[in-house]
């Protein structure tokens, strides 16, 4: 569930709530909900990124990272999930991932950007953000 959220530049709960219809071949739409006005982000899937999807065999229905409980209600994997798996492999991990959260993988997907020179309004584009202040948090 990380490495969708590296490579789209999401928030983990976005990436959580994807449902099987939102990948195709070669882009991922990503729906914020809890934005004033949901909006979609299309990003194209880069091979890396393909990559995981295929090792990771994508679902070919309901959520992407399904939560698997006993009632019949479907869901999909919580934050406070992915926050405790991440938490353990930073644990882990040692000294060296301190600091890192689910939130990193956004800040890693903006400051990669930069790294390989692609404008601010690009960056702005990609992360979904309305205001460019916004994406100054991302990259400086």
């Amino acid at each position: 569930m990380f490495a969708p959220a590296y490579f789209t530049g999401s928030r983990i709960n976005e990436i959580l709530s994807l449902d099987a219809s939102a990948i195709l071949s070669d882009r991922i739409f990503i729906t914020v909900l809890k934005a004033r006005k949901p909006t979609t982000r299309e990003i194209q899937i880069i091979p890396a990124l393909r990559q995981f999807l295929d090792a990771y065999g994508v679902p070919t229905e309901d959520y992407i990272f399904p939560a698997y409980q006993n009632s019949k209600r479907k869901t999909h994997v919580s934050r406070h999930a992915a926050h405790k798996v991440l938490n353990e492999m930073i644990d882990a991990a040692g000294d060296e991932l301190e600091g890192v959260s689910t939130h990193s993988f956004k800040r890693s997907f903006a400051t990669n950007l930069v790294a390989a020179g692609q404008t601010e309004a690009k960056i702005q584009r990609l992360l979904g953000h309305t205001s460019g202040k916004t994406t100054k948090c991302y990259v400086g």
